[in-house]
């Protein structure tokens, strides 16, 4: 069904509201409000659960995107039955639909402007800095008069599109008057300046973990496109250990999703973090999103013998001349060639060597930290490498792919990544960087801003009509 002018799967929802510890029974439905069509569940409590109504909302929003969030939560001491014994959903309560949340006052001239016009578009007597456009009945038809308002003000700072509006239907978030740090969910980072005229481009991290080495890549895209990165679970909570590629896409997807609740979506993904991009877009796709860039450099390929099983002291010096180019690697002689797996200390140490032994400058981001957070990105790779090698094959994709090559390649690893993913790349290219300088050679950055820097003139016209279908 939809509403809004979005798809909604109730069965989705619920079960959502099932996995909740502290939730018995659940139902969604569809019901009016005075202007729209709204979400509204109804819920059963555990027996002295002490279930709270906005927690619940809220822990809906980290698994949901906000347009799958039922608007109003009613709490039942039992749901209402049939002589079937199924859900009788004529004969649940009406819903409330006075409840508000906080008022808040537009702080800006521009703020007050929009709430100005939802107003009258919406036939609302009041709109706050923080209500959501759908939720006070805004829909596709709706959002569209929104936006001849807008333009017919020629108001500078009014800079948004429609696609701007389904992703951030608040004012706040629209015109970026709240700090967006305080918004971004866990998991993301903003490399660089906030762009509302195109959509993201989603960073993932490669075997290191980081996301250092899309900064060069970020600088570029300044005023073209927003560019978050994804970084390693594990460098932030060493209590945290993935257990699987797998389970890693499936977060990202949750995190992508938070940021940008609908496509098109954009990726890009470097060494691992290609295999990592191509298994995010998978998942998107069948959750029915587009995703129009998939950009992978120098990917791993399952199988390929990118990575292969390698001594960790042999690993180590190639991480320290990687993170410190043209280090002297003397220092690294008398690692235990017994141990089995390095201790973080013992690597700490060494690095705190390499680092007081050397005066040029190292690989971005990476030569300005400790010697035990290098140590302990060092131990992450390891981690994720051994990840790597339990994964047998990529997906198959339905989106185009495009690729960037490091120097000599080899050419039936370029073969097996087109069978992996069911098609040849869009786009392929070989480059003169190694597979360490690729990500912020000349050759990738510029053809990536290129790419990037087309605006899509056709992708509000594409959004009005996806939902007003």
């Amino acid at each position: 069904m939809k509403i809004r002018g979005l798809r909604i799967e109730l069965g989705e929802i619920e079960a959502e509201l099932l996995a909740q510890p502290a939730v018995r029974e659940a139902v969604v439905v569809a019901q009016e409000s005075p202007s729209s069509s709204r979400l509204v569940a109804y819920v059963v409590p555990q027996a002295d659960s002490g279930l709270d109504t906005n927690s619940l909302r809220e822990a809906l929003g980290q698994r949901l995107p906000d347009y799958m969030v039922p608007g109003v939560v009613v709490m039942l001491e039992a749901l209402p039955l049939n002589a079937n014994g199924k859900v009788d959903r004529k004969a649940l309560p009406e819903p409330n639909f006075e409840e508000k949340c906080e008022y808040v006052t537009p702080s800006t001239p521009e703020a007050l402007q929009l709430a100005e016009i939802w107003q009258k578009v919406l036939g609302v007597e009041r709109v706050g800095e923080t209500d959501n456009f759908f939720e006070l009945g805004g829909d596709s038809l709706l959002s569209l008069q929104v936006m001849s308002h807008v333009q017919a003000l020629q108001e500078p700072r009014l800079n948004f599109k429609l696609f701007d509006l389904m992703q951030k239907p608040t004012i706040a978030d629209l015109l970026g008057v709240r700090n967006h740090t305080e918004i971004l969910p866990k998991g993301a980072v903003m490399l660089n300046g906030e762009c509302r005229h195109q959509p993201p481009l989603f960073c993932i991290h490669a075997v290191m973990g980081t996301i250092f080495d899309y900064q060069p890549l970020a600088r570029r895209l300044q005023g073209i496109c927003t560019v978050y990165g994804l970084p390693c679970r594990m460098l932030a909570d060493p209590e945290h250990q993935d257990t699987s590629l797998d389970a890693m896409a499936d977060a990202y997807v949750e995190v992508i999703r938070r940021i940008q609740p609908l496509g098109p979506y954009r990726l890009l993904g470097w060494s691992l973090g290609g295999s990592l991009a191509a298994m995010v877009a998978a998942r998107l796709e069948r959750q029915g999103q587009d995703v129009t860039q998939l950009a992978l450099i120098d990917p791993y390929i399952p199988g390929s013998g990118l990575h292969s099983e390698d001594s960790w002291q042999k690993e180590f010096a190639g991480f320290a001349s990687v993170i410190l180019p043209g280090v002297s690697l003397d220092v690294l002689d008398g690692l235990d060639e017994d141990s089995q797996e390095p201790r973080e200390e013992v690597l700490a140490f060494k690095l705190e060597k390499l680092m007081s032994s050397y005066d040029e400058h190292g690989r971005e981001g990476y030569a300005a930290m400790g010697s035990e957070q290098l140590a302990r990105i060092f131990c992450v790779a390891r981690r994720l490498k051994y990840l790597s090698l339990q994964v047998d094959a990529l997906p198959k994709l339905y989106c185009a792919v495009d690729c960037w090559w490091a120097d000599g390649r080899l050419q039936e690893q370029k073969q097996a990544l087109a069978h992996q993913l069911g098609q040849p790349p869009r786009y392929s290219t070989e480059t003169s960087d190694d597979h360490f300088s690729i990500i912020t050679g000349k050759t990738l950055l510029l053809k990536i801003v290129e790419m990037l820097q087309k605006v899509d003139n056709s992708r509000d016209i594409y959004m009005a009509d996806k939902l007003l279908i």
